[in-house]
């Protein structure tokens, strides 16, 4: 049984990302056992979309790492069109959330 027709299984209209217009920030700490530090630097990332941006920052502090997120949405929709530049934007954040990072002892 085939609930749609191969021409229904088209998106014609625009996605809906958003519930609300605004930005949306979270923020993480992470506090390194004392006599260690961080190996090398985490590179902040920051998209920058037709609908909105994404923007992710680190900052270390003495032995306390903060990692933020910050997410503006400018529309409640986006054109079918800039979906491709939102699955590049969600993949990219991807592969930032999922760094690692070493730390050294001094």
């Amino acid at each position: 049984m085939t609930w749609l027709d191969d021409d229904d299984a088209v998106r014609r209209e625009p996605m809906e990302i958003s519930s609300g217009v605004g930005i949306n920030t979270l923020s993480a700490q992470i506090q390194f056992p004392a006599g260690y530090v961080l190996q090398g630097e985490l590179q902040p990332l920051e998209i920058k979309l037709p609908y909105g941006s994404e923007r992710l920052t680190y900052r270390l502090e003495g032995n306390t790492l903060y990692a933020e997120l910050q997410t503006t949405i400018t529309a409640l929709r986006i054109a079918l069109a800039d979906w491709p530049l939102r699955q590049a934007a969600h993949d990219a954040l991807a592969r930032a959330f999922s760094r690692q990072f070493v730390l050294k002892k001094q």
